[in-house]
This record gives C-alpha cells, sequence and structure tokens, in this order.
C-alpha cells in the first residue's frame, strides 16, 4: 500500500459521546471500545508546534459521566493500561482519570500463560486471568481464568474439559 493510499480517520469524543448518549435511551448495555484511539477536535486542529493543553478528551468524558449518570443502560468502556518507562514505572490508563473515577466496574485483563498441546508445540490458544480492581457493587478482589482458543475464541468446553479432569472424570 502506498503512504498517499492510506487514509486516517480520525474520531472525535464529542461524536462518539453524542452517540452513546443517544443510544443508551434504546439499549440496555452498551460497549464503547478503543477509548484511547478517541480525540478532540481542538487537538487534531493543532499543529505540533503549538502547545497542547492536556486532557482534552478526559474533560470530555468527565462532563459525560457527570451529565449522564442516570442512564438506563450499562455502558462497558474498553480502554488498556500501558507501562511507563524506567525502573519503577507504574501502569496507567490512556484517556486521564475519568474512566477509572467515575466507573462501577473495573476490571483488569492479563494474559498468564499459552496453551499448548505438549512443552514442544506451537501454542493454540491463551489463558487471561480477569480480576475486579473497583467495584461500588460488591467486594473487590475477585479472579477467574478464562481459555482463549485461536479461531474459536473464549472456550467454555475446554474449561469443562479442565474441569472433567480435574476431578478425575477423564
Amino acid at each position: 500500500v502506498k503512504a498517499e493510499e492510506c487514509e486516517t480517520v480520525m474520531v472525535y469524543v464529542d461524536k462518539v459521546l453524542d452517540t452513546v448518549a443517544i443510544a443508551s435511551n434504546y439499549f440496555d448495555f452498551l460497549i464503547v471500545d478503543s477509548v484511547d484511539a478517541l480525540v478532540s477536535e481542538a487537538d487534531a486542529a493543532k499543529t505540533t508546534t503549538e502547545n497542547t493543553q492536556m486532557g482534552g478528551v478526559s474533560k470530555q468524558i468527565k462532563a459525560f459521566f457527570r451529565k449522564n449518570s442516570r442512564r438506563r443502560s450499562s455502558i462497558a468502556w474498553v480502554n488498556h493500561m500501558s507501562t511507563g518507562l524506567g525502573q519503577y514505572a507504574k501502569s496507567y490508563t490512556t484517556g486521564g482519570k475519568a474512566l477509572p473515577r467515575y466507573s462501577t466496574l473495573r476490571f483488569r485483563i492479563d494474559r498468564v500463560d499459552f496453551i499448548r498441546p505438549n512443552d514442544d508445540a506451537d501454542p493454540i490458544g491463551f489463558i487471561s486471568k480477569i480480576s475486579m480492581v473497583k467495584n461500588r457493587l460488591g467486594p473487590i478482589g475477585r479472579a477467574t481464568l478464562l481459555y482463549y482458543i485461536f479461531g474459536e475464541g473464549f472456550s467454555v468446553d475446554y474449561d469443562y474439559f479442565l474441569t472433567a479432569k480435574k476431578l478425575g472424570i477423564i
């Protein structure tokens, strides 16, 4: 693909938040993926030489949470964590502190290990650990393992297989 054929599509945060506000009146559950890909129109219009103001997207998301706290639907905001550079680097979420602060439930997903038929074989999937980081509705600290099989997705059958193997049925 030639460079002139590539086109970047900007996803403006205000358009996404307007759509989420309208859709939350009609649906019970919404998923907003890739919060870190959102950009404010003001940030998109800036050049690299202009001074940048921190928190453009975060401020708009914070205002959205304050204004739309009593919506009918539940909204899952998918965001990733990044690790800073250095020996004592901490993990942080992109998009500021609005999502971690105003959320009701927060989960952390980590890849624990690969699933292999034997030690020398190529992986057929991986094991993910999902931990509850924040829960305003109940106790925190709960965790579970999910098994992801390539080409299939998260596998209930593999979990049944491991349970049967653990109980000695197989």
